[in-house]
């Protein structure tokens, strides 16, 4: 059946419309009152422009065929080529689809022009889309809607490109357009300016911890990524600085870069090593009541195995890591001895005296048992006389160090001097204890490890403090810091500051930069076509070439194209001599003779 015909109306340049174009659409139908004014404004492709694209729409609001109630509205916009200079020749199509209302859009014949025209003969196949009906997309070209399909003014085989059965096969990838089948073709409507983003650079707003993301098409607020993968920790931005810190949380271990909550048994421990962060938050701690000893948990009192289960056993409050000696008896070289026992190999020299010590033996009157030797009274400390001598009437198991020295790790140290790699908490105290190191136990220390904060000496003799959030030893523990292209992340180890440094060589954009590879062009790597002054020449034998020179990378700078670096071309022949000639060149620069 042949469709009734349409009426196609002129529309009135924006510079004619007055009151009487407004009295005319004040008796026409609502609908096509509107039209008229708008039509009146905004002629289909005049005087668009690509870069301020906009559109207009109008709601009949009714239900078309394959989709909602926005099926219905009509768009006029830009098209692709911009307009037309006459807008009297523009036409204006306000017939509804099938399945819409249909809406009274007569006007006076005295008014305007209306020829009409029938739709049956379908799209004129047009091979350029200028200045002709439908929305323009980069992706999809001269996009017809209904609207221009029953003018005929549509692009050539636009229907291959909008055919639909439903809206999904018009989905075209693009977050900021609606997309939507119409009467057998898509129709995609692009999102007025400020409701749609198609990348972060369109999104406004947000601080250094919140950042402002294109996110699906819609610009979202997007909390800066502090997660540096541990349970353990509180991950914060700091909204002053932007900078990342990752606090211990108060009741869990940060041990060997591992998390532990508060009671986890460290493996291979059996059960005798537990997390206990008011204790240590930064290593085991051992389970109270017990001994961790050979691999395994002792409890407190049981005896060692085997035969030097007669003089050793668990004592926690004296040994946490091994046996200790009961009292009254020696354990010395991996034998039990009671009080009053001679030395085996030295029964006139030395003798088992706990009260002395349980470690060693000790010497008898006049004698000093030291290191498994004897020694006289008055002999002086091998290799240490300065240091110390044998005085049976002060030590009779160790030498007596002479007054302001200690004897420490075997060498003799002087009082006030710092066993090496104690940072301090290990010193020579002659007053206290000139048989060794004195432990600055609770006292400041400053350690290399620039991740550690809070630093004291401990019980041990060793520097510790609590982990530093946010805090790097190794380049490694910068991964996964944002960084602009052609830097990398880099740890400064003194600061424990992850930082970012420029890539040598590295670079993304310029004549001398190959941008796949992020790589500078070599120096001398041609740049630019423009020929450099003269030729250059060269002699071989009769014959005389020459070549252009053109300008060059410099091998260092990105954009840097300068005659300085001249790449050259292929050489060609430029003459031969005659027989019995040869070529002679004077320079580079000038044409060669036959001479």
């Amino acid at each position: 059946m042949r469709k009734p015909l349409q009426r196609r109306h002129r529309v009135i340049p924006p510079s004619s419309l007055d009151g009487a174009t407004v009295a005319i659409a004040s008796r026409m139908t609502p609908l096509a009152g509107l039209f008229l004014i708008l039509a009146a404004t905004c002629a289909c492709g005049e005087g668009d422009d690509e870069d301020d694209a906009k559109s207009w729409s109008v709601d009949t609001g009714g239900a078309g065929p394959g989709g909602g109630k926005g099926d219905t509205s009509y768009r006029f916009g830009p098209q692709d080529g911009g307009g037309t200079d006459d807008a009297d020749d523009s036409l204006l199509d306000v017939e509804p689809a099938d399945g819409e209302a249909a809406q009274d859009t007569s006007v006076d014949s005295d008014v305007l022009s209306t020829p009409e025209t029938s739709s049956d003969a379908g799209p004129a196949k047009i091979a350029s889309c200028f200045s002709h009906c439908g929305i323009f997309l980069e992706d999809n070209p001269c996009h017809c809607h209904h609207g221009c399909v029953a003018e005929g003014n549509c692009c050539k085989d636009f229907e291959a490109i909008c055919a639909c059965k439903d809206k999904s096969d018009c989905d075209d990838g693009l977050f900021c357009t609606i997309d939507n089948c119409f009467s057998g073709l898509c129709k995609q409507i692009p999102l007025p300016p400020g409701k749609c983003c198609d990348g972060d650079a369109a999104c406004d707003g947000g601080d250094s911890c919140n950042l402002a993301k294109c996110v699906d098409g819609t610009c979202k607020l997007v909390a800066k990524d502090c997660d540096d993968g541990l349970s353990c920790t509180v991950d914060v931005c700091d909204s002053k600085t932007g900078d990342c810190g990752n606090t211990l949380h108060p009741n869990k271990c940060k041990i060997a870069g591992v998390c532990a909550a508060s009671g986890d048994a460290e493996s291979g421990s059996d059960g005798c090593k537990t997390c206990q962060p008011k204790v240590d938050p930064a290593a085991w701690t051992a389970k109270k009541g017990a001994c961790f000893i050979d691999g395994k948990c002792v409890s407190a009192g049981k005896a060692s195995p085997g035969s030097s289960g007669k003089c050793r056993h668990c004592d926690p409050d004296k040994e946490l890591d091994a046996w200790t000696i009961k009292p009254g008896t020696c354990f010395i070289d991996d034998t039990c001895y009671a009080a009053g026992n001679d030395h085996p190999q030295q029964p006139g020299c030395a003798l088992c005296s706990p009260a002395k010590s349980q470690a060693s033996w000790t010497g008898k009157p006049g004698k000093c048992a030291v290191d498994g030797v004897c020694y006289n009274d008055g002999d002086p400390a091998p290799g240490n006389a300065t240091c110390g001598k044998c005085d049976a009437t002060k030590s009779t198991h160790a030498f007596t160090i002479t007054k302001g020295f200690c004897l420490a790790d075997g060498v003799c140290q002087k009082h006030g001097d710092k066993a090496k790699g104690s940072f301090g908490c290990q010193v020579c105290d002659a007053n206290k204890a000139p048989n060794g190191w004195t432990v600055a136990k609770g006292k400041d220390c400053t350690d290399d490890d620039p991740c550690t904060i809070d630093t004291l000496c401990t019980g041990a003799g060793t520097c510790k403090g609590k982990p530093k959030g946010a805090c790097c030893k190794a380049d490694g523990d910068c991964a996964g810091m944002p960084t602009p292209d052609c830097h990398k992340a880099i740890c400064v180890v003194g600061l424990g500051e992850c930082k970012t440094k420029k890539i040598d060589g590295c670079c993304t954009s310029g004549v001398c930069c190959d941008k796949a590879s992020k790589i500078l062009y070599p120096a001398s790597t041609k740049c630019s076509d423009f020929a450099i002054g003269s030729n250059q020449y060269k002699c071989e034998g009769n014959q005389a070439f020459k070549r252009q020179l053109f300008p060059g990378c410099d091998g260092v700078q990105p954009n840097k194209c300068s005659q300085l670096h001249p790449a050259a071309g292929p050489w060609s022949l430029y003459k031969t001599c005659p027989k019995g000639q040869t070529c002679s060149l004077t320079s580079q620069t000038s044409p060669p003779a036959c001479k």
